[in-house]
């Protein structure tokens, strides 16, 4: 069974803005299944920018090495920045629908947002 695990950008909101933000990730992972299998080889990653959330940053340390994901919203354009450890890999789902399944290493990625 998979190890569910919160890699959470809300901590970066104020006050209520966070528990909207935190109840809409667990509602997200509850209808999509998103988690790190056992042992923390797979992450999914699925970024959802609002108006009060515009960049997030966040790192997990798992045994097989550090995940990093980094992102910001600007001007209706999606950016992020992934690192993947060695031996792991990670399902990427950009705000626009698209999927990247990828292994370890670091990726770029943009999209239109509106």
């Amino acid at each position: 069974m998979g190890a569910y695990v919160l890699l959470l950008y809300f901590d970066m909101a104020k006050g209520s803005d966070r528990l909207l933000c935190e109840k809409e990730l667990i509602r997200r992972i509850h209808d999509n299944g998103d988690c790190l299998d056992t042992g923390f080889r797979h992450a999914v990653i699925a970024p959802k920018p609002c108006k009060r959330i515009c960049s997030a940053e966040r790192t997990f340390h798992s045994v097989n090495g550090q995940y990093r994901v980094q992102w910001d919203c600007k001007n209706d354009m999606f950016r992020i920045n992934i690192e993947i450890p060695c031996n792991s890999t990670a399902t990427v789902l950009l705000p626009d629908g698209t999927r990247y399944d990828v292994e370890s290493g670091s990726y770029s990625y943009t999209c239109n947002v509106m």
